[in-house]
């Protein structure tokens, strides 16, 4: 089997994923609520290996809403991957 010298874009949810995370900058430029379409971009996709509570904040756009209630939980997992990568990232 042929292997692609062009990675194609990692994949975590169906179809497209929002991020409901903290606004980002650095080596991943990224602001709450970005739609990705067609999988990820290479340094999104390397973040997500390194951090899983940065994965945890990508959902099917179909479930905003519903990741939008979780996160105001701060028992939630989702609320308390927020919080990780918001600490990770150096904000208070």
């Amino acid at each position: 089997m042929a292997k692609f010298k062009n990675k194609p874009p990692a994949k975590v949810v169906p179809g497209p994923a929002i991020y409901v995370g903290p606004n980002m900058g650095g080596n991943v430029p990224m602001s709450q609520f970005t739609v990705f379409k067609n999988g990820f971009p290479p340094y999104v996709a390397e973040k997500m290996k390194a951090e899983p509570d940065f994965k945890r904040l990508f959902v099917p756009v179909a479930d905003l809403n519903a990741a939008r209630i979780e996160l105001k939980k701060p028992a939630s997992v989702r609320a308390r991957a927020f919080n990780a990568v918001l600490k990770n990232r150096g904000v208070k």
